[in-house]
C-alpha cells in the first residue's frame, strides 16, 4: 500500500490507493483494506472517492455521441475527387 506522510498527521492511504480500490486493481495491496478497516479519515475519503466516480460515471453516460456515417463521407469524397479531376481536366484542356 502506498502511504503519504505529513508531520502533523497520522500515516494515510494514498489517493492512488483508494482510487485502485474503486477501479478495482488486481494489483492493488491487500493490506489497504486492514488499514481501512481502522482509519475513519481513509475510508471517508474512499467513499468520496467513490461517489465523485458515481457522478462522473452518469454525466459521461448521458452525453450525447454523434454519429457518424461513413458511407456518406466517402461519397463525399468520392464526389470531391471527381470535381478535382475534372477541373484540373479542364485546366489540362484549356492550356492546350
Amino acid at each position: 500500500m502506498t502511504f503519504r506522510v505529513t508531520t502533523n498527521e497520522p500515516t494515510h492511504a494514498s489517493d492512488g490507493a483508494l482510487l485502485a480500490i474503486i477501479d478495482d486493481e488486481p494489483t492493488r495491496d491487500a493490506t489497504i483494506d486492514e488499514h481501512l478497516a481502522r482509519c475513519a479519515s481513509c475510508s471517508v475519503r474512499l467513499q468520496q472517492f467513490r461517489q465523485s466516480s458515481e457522478s462522473i460515471s452518469s454525466q459521461i453516460g448521458s452525453i450525447a455521441v454523434p454519429t457518424f456515417d461513413v458511407a456518406a463521407m466517402r461519397a463525399r469524397v468520392t464526389r470531391a475527387e471527381v470535381e478535382a479531376r475534372n477541373r484540373q481536366a479542364a485546366l489540362d484542356q484549356a492550356a492546350e
